[in-house]
C-alpha cells in the first residue's frame, strides 16, 4: 500500500477493528483458540514475515503427554493406580492440579495451567502445600519416578517449567511416601 494519509487512517482502523476482536486474557493463558484467533489476525493484517505467526504454533499447544509408549490400556491403568493410592492417603481433591499462589484457593486445574512447556511426561499431576516461589508448583508423578516442577511467575510469560527435584520408587508405598515428603516441603536428598 502506498504511504499517503488515506490509507494511514484505514490501516490504523483495520489495526484498531482486529485488535479488538482478541481475548488477551485467553491469549496470556495460552489458550489454543484465542492463540489461532491471533494468529488470524496477524496473517489478515500481513504481520507474518518475521515469522511471528509460526512462532506461536507452540505458544499453546502441550508439549507432553503421559509417560511410557505402553499404550492407552496401560497408561489408563497406571494412572488409576496411582489415582487409587494417592486417594487413599487424603490426595483426592489435589489430584490434577497444580499449586497457585495468586489463587484464592491456591490450587488451579492442570489444564487451566497457562502452558505445559518444559515438563517431561508423566501420568498425573498434583498439587501439593506450597509454593517454592510466587508461581505454581506441581507434583508430576510417572511409573517410576516423582518430580517436583514450578513454573516461576518472576520470569518471561512463557517460560518453561523448572525441575526442583525429582526421586524414583519401585512400589505404590514408596511413591506414596515420597509424595507425602515432597508436598510438604522436605527435602529429599
Amino acid at each position: 500500500m502506498e504511504d499517503n494519509p488515506d490509507n494511514i487512517v484505514d490501516l490504523a482502523g483495520m489495526v484498531i477493528s482486529a485488535s479488538r476482536s482478541l481475548d488477551y486474557g485467553r491469549i496470556r493463558d495460552h489458550d489454543p483458540e484465542a492463540v489461532a484467533r491471533l494468529q488470524e489476525v496477524l496473517v489478515q493484517l500481513r504481520i507474518h514475515s518475521a515469522g511471528a505467526s509460526d512462532s506461536l504454533t507452540d505458544y499453546a499447544s502441550p508439549q507432553t503427554g503421559p509417560s511410557g509408549d505402553d499404550g492407552e490400556d496401560a497408561t489408563a491403568q497406571r494412572r488409576e493406580t496411582l489415582v487409587n493410592s494417592l486417594s487413599a492417603e487424603g490426595f483426592a481433591e489435589r489430584i490434577d492440579h497444580a499449586y497457585n499462589s495468586f489463587s484464592k484457593d491456591r490450587m488451579t486445574p492442570i489444564d487451566r495451567v497457562p502452558h505445559h512447556r518444559g515438563l517431561p511426561p508423566y501420568d498425573l499431576v498434583l498439587a501439593p502445600d506450597f509454593a517454592p516461589l510466587s508461581g505454581l508448583h506441581g507434583i508430576f508423578i510417572t511409573a517410576n519416578k516423582v518430580m517436583s516442577l514450578v513454573l516461576p511467575s518472576d520470569i518471561q510469560p512463557s517460560g518453561d517449567w523448572q525441575l526442583l527435584r525429582e526421586k524414583s520408587f519401585s512400589t505404590a508405598e514408596e511413591m506414596v511416601e515420597i509424595v507425602t515428603l515432597v508436598a510438604a516441603g522436605f527435602d529429599l536428598s
